[in-house]
């Protein structure tokens, strides 16, 4: 019986799930964008944002963290840790736990896996998002901005 009431609020994981998974969304995107050699935008608004998130990625605090959740998604096989698919996959998997944790149909075991499948899942996508310094994420919004821009 307590499983079937815990299983009720499961479907409350889309609160932090689904902004996870539209940041790696972005993300990935900004892995894609982003040639290897750096990105060099334009126009003056981009280049002050740009240089800011820059710094703020060279801080002692995100420097520190870049590096240590580096150094946990480098452990992965390959390149895979800094290649654009990794947060893609995760937003996609994020976004269907958060499917089945919010379906009423769905059995209760199921429901409390998914729900606990999409708080690791959230935990893992901020450990990907941390490891690029947060250049990636900003990479995502700004490249195309600087596009728009021109």
């Amino acid at each position: 019986m307590h499983q079937i009431e815990r299983a009720q609020s499961a479907g409350r994981c889309r609160r932090f799930a689904i902004p996870a998974a539209l940041l790696g969304l972005v993300d990935g995107l900004g892995r894609a964008l982003r040639p290897d050699g750096g990105f060099f935008p334009e126009s003056a608004p981009v280049v002050d944002a740009y240089t800011g998130l820059l710094d703020l990625s060279d801080s002692a605090l995100f420097g520190w963290l870049a590096e240590v959740t580096g150094s946990v998604t480098g452990l992965l096989p390959g390149e895979s840790g800094a290649a654009w698919w990794l947060p893609v996959v995760l937003s996609l998997a994020l976004f269907w736990m958060v499917r089945v944790a919010g379906k009423h149909a769905t059995k209760a075991r199921r429901r409390l896996a998914a729900f606990r499948m999409a708080a690791v899942g959230s935990v893992l996508m901020l450990v990907v998002l941390l490891s690029s310094g947060l250049v990636a994420l900003g990479s995502g919004v700004l490249i195309p901005l600087d596009g728009l821009l021109g």
